[in-house]
């Protein structure tokens, strides 16, 4: 305290998100309802209400890369978002339920039932009367039904017309695709944002092992990338960016807020506005030691 020492008095444990291997992210939904999620052995688990304290709950995201997460919240009129983001794997935005990879082509679901093979994540899915096609990206396998998503589809699919992939899945589609999360195009590809943050109403997004960080349009979650801020000739003493970070004067979310950029070699470059505003521009330029990781802010 602020005047002496006390003894803490214990901890219970909450929850188990792998048996063996480390938690190395925590991270935070708040939405409708309140959730916490943990990364651990390449997978995401939902930590909120387990079952039991000792036992892992069923993931809800498989096959990561790596489980440090930079993560933010995020709302506009489509709801309220959890960002994530490694660096290697795709960025991944959540309403809380699932979590939806972003693409560099728009992620829609199709619905199927009367499934007679089990259709391959990776595989081509072809519509035998409309032709359309696109590429799984999940299966969500219920038995008889399930739901695709897909990425590089070629249309909207028929309802009722069988679906194939190049293996053994077929099944008939119930209804046509629906979207799920419109494409990430532009300056950065969607396995290279390594941080996020928010400030001015924009998704700041940095660019893994680059001195680039880009934005996206005002309350966009994804979309065409709307700009670059280009560091390489900001930093002197060369490394990457590790993160940006909003920096306020005041006691709130005021005039005078400005959005930071820090590097690997602990250079820190000071901008203000919005960044298609007049007053748009670097305001400072310090140094300190280099940051411990890019959660450090």
């Amino acid at each position: 305290t602020t005047t002496g020492l006390r003894m803490r008095k214990g901890t219970s444990k909450h929850a188990t998100a792998d048996a063996t291997e480390p938690l190395e992210s925590l991270m935070s939904y708040v939405g409708g309802a309140r959730k916490m999620f943990g990364a651990a052995d390449g997978a995401i688990y939902d930590l909120t209400s387990p079952v039991d304290a000792d036992t892992p709950p069923t993931a809800s995201v498989t096959g990561q890369t790596s489980d440090y997460y930079s993560h933010v919240n995020f709302a506009n009129a489509g709801g309220n978002w959890l960002i994530a983001v490694n660096g290697t794997d795709n960025m991944l935005v959540s309403n809380g339920s699932a979590f939806y990879p972003a693409q560099t082509t728009d992620l829609y679901a199709l619905n199927y039932d009367a499934e007679t093979g089990a259709f391959t994540a990776g595989l081509t899915v072809t519509g035998g009367t409309s032709g359309h096609t696109g590429v799984i990206v999940k299966v969500i396998d219920n038995g008889a039904t399930g739901t695709l998503w897909l990425r590089a589809t070629s249309g909207t699919f028929q309802d009722n017309e069988t679906i194939t992939d190049t293996s053994t899945g077929s099944a008939t589609a119930n209804g046509v695709r629906s979207l799920l999360l419109a494409a990430l195009t532009g300056a950065v590809a969607p396995d290279d944002v390594i941080q996020v943050n928010v400030y001015r109403n924009r998704l700041w997004l940095v660019e893994a092992g680059t001195t680039d960080v880009h934005y996206l349009a005002t309350d966009a979650i994804t979309g065409a990338v709307g700009g670059t801020v280009a560091l390489a000739g900001v930093f002197k003493n060369g490394g990457t960016v590790l993160f940006s970070a909003t920096w306020s004067l005041d006691a709130g979310d005021g005039l005078d807020d400005k959005i930071v950029f820090v590097s690997s070699e602990g250079e820190v470059a000071v901008y203000q506005d919005d960044p298609v505003a007049a007053g748009w521009g670097l305001v400072g330029l310090y140094d300190c030691s280099p940051p411990m990781g890019k959660n450090a802010w």
